[in-house]
């Protein structure tokens, strides 16, 4: 998934998040992409956050978040920057610099504290709403393209 998409996605959730289960469907369905919409959805189906508790933990957070990661590595992954933050953490761009081959991706850092089986969990949660929604847009991808006519 790349920044841009993702930057859509929470765009999106953090508009809806709010709303009442029979406002968030016709906003839902006006969505274009389906990417979006789909990974929209399952984010509000984890559970709402009231917004004074997510602007709190905005808040606790963005004194754990570095604007700039500096030269932080995860194996083969380097973090280039920021994207944004929240109440599990801060979420940087990366990039796959160990030239077996060029590739971007979104490294989650879990805010210090966060450490929990709790949080773990809904990490692991979050990772694999992410596998699965990048697998079907590759499905997506592979299956699109030109008849030659």
């Amino acid at each position: 998934m790349t920044p841009e998409l993702w930057h859509q996605i929470e765009q999106h959730y953090y508009a809806l998040v709010d709303l009442n289960p029979q406002e968030r469907e016709p906003a839902l369905q006006r969505i274009e992409d389906p990417i979006v919409c789909n990974q929209v959805r399952a984010m509000l189906n984890a559970g709402p956050m009231p917004l004074q508790v997510r602007e709190a933990i905005q808040s606790l957070a963005l004194d754990n978040v570095k604007e700039s990661p500096g030269d932080q590595r995860f194996g083969p992954w380097r973090a280039t920057r920021l994207i944004g933050f929240g109440g599990m953490g801060a979420v940087y761009e990366g990039v796959r610099d160990d030239q077996a081959f060029d590739k971007k991706a979104a490294i989650k850092i879990l805010q210090t504290g966060r450490d929990s089986p709790d949080s773990r969990e809904r990490f692991r949660q979050e990772r694999d709403i992410l596998a699965k929604a990048a697998a079907w847009f590759a499905r997506e991808k592979a299956s699109s393209g030109s008849s030659g006519s």
